[in-house]
């Protein structure tokens, strides 16, 4: 894993900035050209300043309507790559789970031959793939590879549901950075071949990708376009290409929608062949960190179902702790701690935390999870008659309440669904004008927060808008008139434009507005 210091920092921007392409910047660097690329973009590049609240939120929907990242990209200003890795990182992919909530048992795996595996993850760790395949008749080190969510799902059936997701959201990302690990390996191994040294093993052999055709990625793009890119991915596999599994179909999604190409450099080819080709040679790992594997081993032992993962806990003595947990151990990026007093005053599933009001990321997940059981049900969207909310609460947060859920859903439905049907604009009342006056005065421009804060009932496209009228329309329009009227002595129209602030309250408002922000 290559260490960045300062000096290489700054070394990658200003090459960047001379307008070098990734090649040269890595053979300077003595680093992958993929690598420096993934530096500059989650990291480096100075755009990354330009990401607003709103300009998140307005990523966020793109996303959700389906469109490809160079769509994404062309309506935001950007590339297709840094809005990926900003919405990965920043936006609501960092807590995406639908798809983890849909990990099907694609290989057909008896629960003889999960118990199986992970009998094998004790004696060997990450290591486990081919000791597994040959205790297992007919499987393949492959296919174990391939199935690792799925044997993780089997290991915390039952666990609370809060807890499942973020223990399939860390597997995940832990393969993800596996996957990184590999291509760098096979970059820089090639590297060192092609500068003669004999002491580098030749990179291990490539089988080709699976080949789409054009009406095949037509079927794709179209597909996710119908179901959302959060939507369950076997169904949109079983209607383009049944033939591969889930992931590979994601992996061409990515690679269809623009992620894959290095628009930077024409004759960068690493990255490009790293992506296209996957190794069939070397599945005997998983390519885990070591803190990778002591981590999933503490989840399990504290949240897993299985006996082997109970027995070992006993022998650990280790037990789990829910809000505590959440915080350290998933390192709290998912979910902010909840902890909802019940009528007695004590906190549900234990824990002394201080209570917490609901934030967007909490709505965004109970929207969410209604949503993913909207579509298993096929429901209309005016229907909440599928609605599961002891499930929902469950899969929340320690903590969460039915309670809580039905009163939070009941207080976003303007934003429940992508395919709601938009209710007609309602006429700002003197009320919400005095509290948009008040939130901007203590909290600034803080959109979200003035929200959820201050009125929850409006969007925040709503609110910005509504402050933009104020301060670019409705200002210049009432001070325009008192200069029609009076001419232009400044004197006199300074006295004017004071008893219109007495007189005029949404001219008042506007100054009140205007004034704080100065402050």
């Amino acid at each position: 894993m290559t260490v960045w210091t300062k000096e290489m920092d700054d070394t990658l921007l200003r090459m960047k900035a001379q307008g070098k392409n990734w090649s040269q910047i890595g053979r300077v660097l003595g680093i992958t050209p993929p690598v420096c690329s993934v530096r500059y973009d989650k990291y480096l590049d100075p755009a990354l300043n330009d990401w607003t609240e709103d300009r998140m939120l307005k990523l966020d929907s793109l996303v959700e309507q389906g469109l490809s990242w160079g769509q994404i990209g062309a309506k935001l200003g950007s590339s297709a790559r840094q809005c990926y890795h900003i919405w990965k990182n920043r936006g609501k992919g960092q807590y995406k789970f639908r798809a983890i909530l849909n990990v099907h048992n694609t290989e057909n795996w008896t629960q003889n031959e999960v118990e199986t595996f992970w009998r094998a993850w004790f004696q060997h760790d990450q290591c486990c793939l081919r000791a597994a395949a040959d205790d297992m008749a007919g499987r393949t080190n492959v296919a174990c590879h391939k199935s690792m969510l799925y044997f993780v799902k089997k290991a915390i059936e039952g666990a609370p549901g809060w807890a499942q997701i973020e223990i399939m959201h860390f597997v995940s990302q832990a393969a993800n950075n596996a996957r990184g690990r590999v291509i760098s390996g096979r970059a820089e191994g090639q590297k060192m071949q092609d500068n003669g040294d004999p002491s580098t093993p030749a990179p291990p052999a490539m089988t080709i990708a699976p080949t789409w055709t054009s009406q095949e990625h037509k079927a794709l793009l179209k597909a996710v376009e119908k179901h959302g890119l959060f939507a369950n991915w076997v169904e949109i596999r079983d209607v383009v290409k049944p033939t591969l599994n889930t992931e590979e179909v994601k992996r061409e999604y990515w690679r269809l929608s623009g992620l894959a190409d290095d628009e930077d450099s024409s004759d960068d080819k690493t990255g490009e062949s790293a992506s296209r080709y996957i190794g069939m040679d070397k599945y005997d790992s998983l390519n885990w960190s070591r803190e990778e594997v002591e981590a999933l081993n503490l989840m399990l032992m504290k949240y897993g179902t299985m006996e082997c993962w109970k027995h070992l806990a006993e022998e650990k003595c280790i037990k789990p702790s829910p809000l505590e947990d959440l915080q350290h151990l998933f390192g709290g990026k998912t979910i902010p701690i909840i902890a909802t007093p019940t009528k007695k005053g004590t906190i549900k599933n234990g824990g002394d935390a201080t209570p917490e009001l609901w934030d967007i990321i909490l709505r965004d997940r109970l929207r969410f999870l209604i949503e993913h059981q909207r579509r298993r049900a096929k429901a209309p969207a005016d229907s909440e008659d599928f609605i599961d909310w002891a499930w929902t609460a469950d899969h929340i947060g320690p903590g969460v309440m039915v309670d809580d859920c039905r009163k939070q859903w009941g207080m976003i439905d303007q934003t429940r669904s992508v395919v709601t049907i938009r209710k007609p604009a309602q006429t700002w009342t003197q009320e919400e004008l005095h509290a948009l006056a008040s939130a901007i005065t203590t909290i600034g421009k803080r959109w979200v927060r003035i929200r959820a804060e201050y009125l929850p009932h409006r969007s925040t496209d709503s609110i910005r808008r509504k402050y933009r009228l104020f301060m670019s329309e409705r200002k210049p329009a009432l001070e325009e008139s008192i200069r029609r009227d009076h001419g232009d002595n400044p004197v006199l129209l300074q006295q004017k434009l004071k008893e219109l602030e007495a007189s005029n309250e949404e001219y008042a408002m506007i100054m009140q507005l205007e004034r704080a922000l100065e402050s």
